[in-house]
């Protein structure tokens, strides 16, 4: 009879305190409900699968891998998408221009309407020669540009861009380097308008693409 009784109250208080969680979850939903606009933060929800931005950006001129020099207004028309890398990379930089590719595969002759442009961080070894290798094993219409640290800071707070030489004994030059993996979309006007992480699926970012071009 003991165990009965204790399986009782225990029944009881489970009963008990699910109608008291009901009770503070309704009293929760209903205080959301009714709290004034003026003390909310609104949140912008958007169907983007990158963070939306519409920011102005700073002219810049580098080196192409074709050793002329190459600025960002001479683009303009046209949608850019940007990244910074460099070519001894071993794993972000040739995953972000594969991604590059699908993305233009994808997007079929509306690719026609876009950039796909890659800028080193590592100007002491990515020469305009090596870049254009390394680049055109990708595609060979896939802009590479070359700038010096001076040219690369100068725009550095524009895309937030970070980058650090690590010296690492177990690379053939001795140091990789640490870098900002984020997709950057340019519009036609100069202004940025996406910024897409690095693990923003491609057909995602195409099917975005699409309604932008």
């Amino acid at each position: 009879m003991r165990d009965g009784k204790n399986l009782t109250i225990l029944y009881t208080s489970s009963a008990v305190l699910f109608v008291i969680i009901l009770i503070l979850a309704g009293l929760l939903i209903f205080n959301g409900d009714s709290v004034s606009d003026d003390n909310t933060i609104p949140i912008a929800h958007t169907d983007s699968v990158g963070e939306i931005v519409n920011q102005p950006l700073t002219d810049f001129t580098f080196t192409a891998k074709d050793g002329t020099p190459l600025s960002l207004s001479d683009l303009s028309g046209q949608h850019i998408m940007l990244s910074f890398g460099y070519t001894s990379c071993p794993d972000v930089c040739p995953a972000t221009l594969l991604e590059y590719r699908r993305i233009k595969t994808l997007l079929g002759n509306q690719a026609d309407d876009m950039q796909f442009v890659f800028i080193s961080v590592d100007p002491e070894r990515d020469t305009p020669d090596v870049l254009n290798r390394y680049i055109t094993r990708f595609d060979p219409n896939f802009i590479g540009l070359q700038g010096n640290d001076d040219q690369l800071q100068a725009i550095r707070d524009e895309y937030g861009l970070i980058y650090e030489r690590q010296e690492n004994d177990n690379t053939q030059a001795g140091y990789l380097v640490t870098h900002t993996a984020s997709k950057y979309l340019i519009d036609p006007e100069g202004n940025l308008i996406r910024v897409y992480s690095f693990t923003a699926e491609s057909g995602l970012i195409a099917e975005e693409l699409r309604d932008l071009l």
